[in-house]
């Protein structure tokens, strides 16, 4: 018997502290297995020190051992469909959702002589969308700008497709207002709103709860942000802290007008930050 996508992980700046947890909570995930009558399967049970990548560039290999088997240090693995790169570039990830939306619109362009535009939007909504958005609120904000650009041209390739049209006949602007469509970039902020507010409603899984703070209850006089509600922003340097849900999400909440925060549900929520976002089409 195996136990599948399981991950343990330790917290430490000392690589020697990291390594001495690491290796004691194996020794006793292995006495646990055997207790059980469990096997782990070390060839697929890989090691990963995730940092900077000036930090990780000093740091030697680290040497864990399970069942007197050294298990093998990588610098990217996959864990519950995500590709994750141990300096958090995300250039895997984007790849692999390039490369199945490159795919699946391709289906699309083979069978568009034979249904109708509303069969084909049905399409892209049911193959094609999910790879953007699963889990997008972790990987969606990108260092390199490429591989967002990337997905923004594969959706404005699927849009022509849907819609029938030639590069040259539509801008850009024109192909997202004619589909009713996010931008990839902006639909990434529309999931983090939307997970923020559920955050702050007590909506979300329980590990998340408390995991913003407002600005008022970090000052004891009333600030313009604290009237306003606005969640507090910690400052820090790391760009990838930045590009975090807990920095991001609480500059893309911030700067939305009153109306939306205070929306009762999350559908009414929903509705008013799109209704604002496609106004600007009107404009």
């Amino acid at each position: 018997m195996y136990a599948d996508d399981s991950t343990q992980y330790s917290v430490s700046s000392n690589i020697t502290q990291l390594q001495n947890e690491l290796q004691s909570d194996f020794d006793r995930i292995i006495c646990w297995l055997k207790q059980n009558k469990l096997t782990l399967n070390t060839l697929k049970t890989h090691i990963m020190v995730i940092g900077t990548k000036q930090r990780t560039s000093k740091i030697n290999q680290l040497n864990i051992v399970a069942e007197d088997k050294p298990l093998e240090s990588v610098k990217t693995t996959k864990l519950l469909g995500i590709h994750i790169h141990k300096n958090l570039t995300w250039e895997t990830q984007y790849a692999r959702v390039a490369s199945k939306l490159s795919q699946r619109i391709g289906v699309l362009k083979r069978i568009k002589p034979y249904v109708s535009g509303r069969i084909l939007t049905m399409l892209f909504n049911a193959i094609v969308l999910p790879y953007m958005d699963y889990c997008c609120t972790v990987w969606g904000k990108c260092p390199n700008q490429g591989n967002i650009d990337r997905l923004c041209k594969l959706q404005k390739r699927a849009a022509r497709i849907i819609l029938n049209v030639k590069t040259s006949e539509l801008s850009s602007r024109q192909l997202y207002k004619d589909m009713n469509w996010l931008p990839f970039s902006d639909r990434v902020d529309f999931k983090r709103a939307t997970l923020v507010y559920k955050i702050i409603h007590n909506h979300s899984a329980d590990a998340l709860q408390n995991y913003f703070t407002t600005t008022q209850s970090m000052h004891q006089y009333l600030t313009r942000g604290a009237s306003k509600g606005n969640l507090y922003l910690n400052s820090h340097n790391l760009d990838y802290y930045k590009r975090s849900l807990k920095f991001n999400g609480c500059e893309i909440w911030n700067s939305l007008p009153q109306h939306i925060r205070e929306a009762p549900t999350i559908q009414s929520f929903k509705g008013r930050y799109l209704s604002r976002f496609f106004a600007q089409y009107t404009v």
